[in-house]
């Protein structure tokens, strides 16, 4: 049994829920509300003492960390369809495409996200000193320039396969917008139209998703 927690609005959670469906795994969600004190149950804190999402109880093991359980739900399958083919001659290169996608948007893009969000939309519950809205957006604005070029040269961000990077850089990008950033390159909304049209594309991501 796979049991995923999530809050009722878009979250890191999502990530996990369209690798579920990429993968095409039974599970059930467990809504968490956070501002009815959910998250900081003495039940959802023995899960996740962070008290934040996403959670993953697979059975008798507890995951968190949403690109840790996207990974890890991809191993369950023998063959590993969300990374890298490892029989393949390219794979090397293929997987530090991969590998490389996954640590910048989480160094250099998702970071700042985090801190602009929490100097933003959540100034009411982080303090950080004036300014650090401004500097994280430009901080952001330095960095998706390597991604665009990726995403120019590449079908995909890692290569000409679907991946988890794929589903992370979708959300990613979508957060970005959601802060302020710019508008999109074309060849970037055209990336994002062509993942949101696949198969097994969340219809909650489609009801609720970030707005392009």
């Amino acid at each position: 049994m796979l049991t995923l927690y999530k809050l009722p609005f878009q979250s890191r959670a999502e990530r996990v829920l369209w690798t579920l469906e990429e993968l095409d795994m039974d599970y059930q969600v467990e809504l968490l509300n956070p501002m009815a004190g959910d998250c900081r149950t003495e039940q959802y804190l023995a899960l996740n003492p962070h008290g934040k999402v996403p959670t993953l109880v697979h059975d008798d093991t507890t995951l968190t960390e949403s690109i840790a359980i996207m990974e890890y739900l991809n191993d369950l399958h023998p063959e590993r369809p969300l990374t890298p083919d490892a029989n393949a001659p390219s794979y090397a290169k293929d997987n530090f495409h991969f590998r490389q996608a996954l640590s910048y948007g989480l160094t250099e893009i998702e970071s700042y996200c985090w801190l602009r969000a929490q100097s933003t939309l959540l100034a009411a519950v982080y303090k950080w000193p004036e300014g650090t809205a401004e500097r994280s957006l430009k901080s952001i604005e330095r960095a998706v320039p390597t991604l665009w070029a990726w995403l120019a040269e590449r079908d995909y961000v890692a290569g000409d396969q679907f991946t988890l990077a794929d589903i992370y850089y979708y959300q990613l990008i979508g957060w970005m917008k959601m802060l302020g950033l710019s508008e999109l390159p074309e060849h970037v909304q055209a990336y994002l139209d062509k993942l949101a049209a696949r198969e097994n594309f969340p219809a909650a991501m489609k009801q609720a998703g970030p707005k392009f």
